[in-house]
């Protein structure tokens, strides 16, 4: 009876042993992960399942990597195609996100730039004003340097051309909305129409060199840092922008107005948007001697309007509007006989912390320019 019992619960641990060891191995042949035609970012599992590598915020070595599995992809037409993106029959990625409205049949990625037969990418998502800025997409390529060399670097921008221009895309949302032709839309494209594309240089460390004396006389300067040239300009990176630094072309008038505008040949411009039907002749820029960043401070007036930046504040009276700034908050606001003002904004329409602060920076004004 003993040797029955026993035999038959040999016979049972025999069989849940098999089924152990047939799950682990299954879990540990899952777990094996191979690079997909050599990428060192996705991966395919024994089983046939892909995974993109998410690992993140290690030093020199991670101990163990991390992936997120990507669902119904097809493993036969799969393919990474560089930059983090990869396609298959039906869908493009990029990192572990499904790039929106891509088309997997045109889709590319060369000379750093990703495109489709219709539309522009940056990091995964659609470029707004290809259309608008009539892009050649077939020429396109990046002209931003790549890697950490950091030659016409912009900090939330690139730099690219086609056949007939130079545009810059801007990634990142530093500026206030209205100081783009797309407000509330990134990453999007403008059109740089000023440059010379034929001699326009796009590299910070030889631009430095060549004009240093030129745009930093006194030898240093934060704000001035020079990322291209052609044969008329010196451009600088303003804060996620381009603008005008410095003329070189004698037939040419140019007056810097202030922090992002200019004035070229009886035109004012804003970080190369053009002001329409401004007085050139009474116009004025409002935010000299404030702290602040360049979209603090975009204000300027003639002699019937208020600009910020390329926008007229229809609202504001140019009589008695004023910009103030206090160096203790260092933040700056403007004000006029109706409205009170926070980056061109209403300041009822603001948040309750930066409406509180207008009474103290008011009281404690240390510059007013009106």
């Amino acid at each position: 009876m003993y040797s029955i019992k026993f035999r038959k619960y040999k016979l049972l641990f025999f069989i849940l042993f098999v089924v152990f060891v047939t799950l682990i191995t299954n879990f540990l042949l899952s777990y094996k992960k191979t690079p997909i035609n050599g990428s060192n970012l996705f991966y395919r599992d024994t089983i046939g399942r892909v995974y993109v590598d998410v690992t993140s915020h290690c030093l020199d070595i991670c101990l163990f990597r991390s992936y997120k599995r990507l669902v119904n992809v097809d493993l036969n037409t799969f393919i990474d195609i560089g930059g983090g993106y990869a396609k298959d029959n039906k869908r493009v990625y990029f990192h572990s996100e499904i790039v929106a409205g891509a088309d997997p049949n045109s889709f590319t990625f060369k000379n750093r730039i990703a495109r489709d037969n219709e539309n522009l990418y940056e990091k995964g998502y659609l470029v707004f004003g290809v259309n608008e800025n009539q892009l050649d997409l077939a020429s396109v390529k990046n002209i931003s340097a790549p890697g950490s060399s950091c030659r016409a670097c912009l900090e939330g921008a690139i730099l690219i051309e086609d056949n007939n221009f130079v545009y810059i895309v801007v990634t990142r949302h530093e500026f206030d909305d209205r100081f783009t032709l797309f407000p509330n839309k990134l990453p999007y494209i403008q059109k740089l129409q000023l440059v010379d594309k034929i001699s326009f240089v796009a590299d910070e460390e030889l631009c430095s060199n060549k004009y240093r004396q030129l745009i930093n006389p006194d030898g240093y300067s934060k704000n001035n840092s020079c990322i291209a040239y052609d044969k008329n300009f010196i451009y600088t990176n303003k804060e996620h922008g381009i603008t005008i630094e410095y003329n070189l072309n004698p037939m040419f008038q140019f007056k810097k107005l202030g922090e992002g505008y200019f004035e070229l040949n009886g035109k004012v411009y804003f970080l190369f948007q053009p002001l329409n039907s401004v007085n050139v002749r009474t116009f004025r820029y409002l935010g000299q001697n404030m702290g602040g960043r360049t979209w603090d401070k975009a204000y300027a007036k003639d002699i019937s309007k208020v600009y910020y930046g390329s926008e007229v504040l229809s609202r504001a009276d140019e009589k008695t509007f004023s910009v103030i700034y206090a160096n203790y908050a260092r933040q700056v606001f403007a004000y006029d006989k109706y409205n009170r003002y926070f980056r061109g904004t209403d300041l009822t329409m603001t948040d309750k912390y930066v409406r509180n602060n207008f009474d103290g920076v008011f009281a404690n004004k240390e510059v007013e320019n009106r």
